[in-house]
């Protein structure tokens, strides 16, 4: 990879200077977007949570990690792949 100013080769990461222009190394809108995009997918799937079901033990999951309940205070729906237990827990 080179350096968008200067043309020189660069091992740097975005936001970084070059070493020989000094010049910071921008994102373009579509690496932003394909990171972004990347990154929403994968915290809007449902995964496990950590947290013990009260029915058989097993670890439970945000079912729509992406959705909350707008109560006070808030809740996100969760669900027991193992056992079909179905509540909430606060966010």
């Amino acid at each position: 990879m080179s350096c968008q100013v200067c043309g020189n080769p660069v091992y740097f990461h975005y936001n970084e200077k070059c070493y020989s222009c000094g010049k910071i190394r921008l994102k373009t809108l579509e690496d932003h977007d394909a990171e972004t995009y990347e990154l929403h997918k994968r915290i809007n799937e449902p995964h496990a949570n950590g947290i013990k079901c009260p029915e058989c033990e097993g670890e439970l999951w945000d079912s729509s990690p992406h959705i909350m309940l707008t109560s006070n205070p808030p809740q996100k729906n969760i669900h027991c792949p193992e056992c079909g237990y179905t509540g909430f827990r606060l966010a």
